[in-house]
């Protein structure tokens, strides 16, 4: 699948979603939505192509779906509100799994060393959370979620309170600069609105620790700070 050739397959798969759905039923919808994010987040190149995609069919979906129990909705509008729960649900998953992995070390209060097996779970988990800000950031880049989706689903991975209060671990400034670079430099930063927040998340990731951070930390940091360098985004 590339930029050349996703409205051939977007008009392919409303046609197939067409065909398939039959009264009430949304599941096949459902099915399409979780193919499209596993392969979005596969890859960093595939998020954008994926995105794509995704526009395309919120144009596309027949205007024909009715969730239980509720009115009528537009195929489009039930695309991306499936799409919006699908991110949720992800970035819900991700913090327990990141949370259930290092709960131990953080409830004994020592220096503890993680099996190779939680090593792994956690190693996972931040490659999941990684490619899934991304994507949500090009989610709204190509103008498919609104700018509060998309911090709605970031808060699910790193919390309200921790981009407030706290300096971000290695692998949060990660996410949050993931986001930034992504979504920054498609926003209007004249608006209050978003300036109010987006500042937040600038300031946790300048409050990262230099001495801990990797290599790949670093780069997306440094990548970050020199965004800002040349005047994009300053922090009010």
């Amino acid at each position: 699948m590339t930029p050349d050739n996703i409205g051939p397959i977007a008009r392919e798969i409303a046609q197939w979603i067409d065909l398939t759905t039959r009264g009430n039923d949304c599941v096949t919808l459902q099915q399409i939505i979780d193919l499209v994010y596993d392969k979005a987040t596969s890859d960093q190149e595939s998020a954008r192509v994926c995105s794509l995609l995704c526009r395309q069919l919120t144009g596309k979906i027949p205007a024909k779906f009715r969730r239980p129990g509720d009115r009528d909705y537009e195929g489009g509008p039930v695309f991306r509100n499936y799409l919006l729960n699908k991110c949720l649900r992800e970035a819900e998953s991700i913090r327990s799994k990141i949370d259930s992995a290092t709960q131990g070390p953080e409830e004994s209060g020592a220096t503890e060393i993680l099996s190779g097996d939680e090593e792994d779970a956690l190693s996972i988990a931040h490659q999941c959370g990684y490619a899934a800000v991304h994507f949500i950031g090009e989610l709204v880049v190509v103008g498919v979620l609104a700018n509060d989706d998309a911090f709605h689903c970031l808060n699910s991975i790193v919390t309200e309170y921790e981009i407030e209060y706290k300096a971000p671990s290695d692998q949060q400034a990660r996410f949050v600069c993931a986001f930034l670079l992504t979504v920054g430099p498609h926003l209007h930063r004249a608006n209050d609105n978003v300036n109010k927040r987006m500042n937040p998340y600038i300031t946790f990731v300048k409050r990262v620790d230099f001495a801990s951070r990797s290599a790949r930390t670093a780069a997306l940091v440094e990548k970050f700070s020199q965004m800002q360098r040349d005047g994009w985004p300053a922090a009010a």
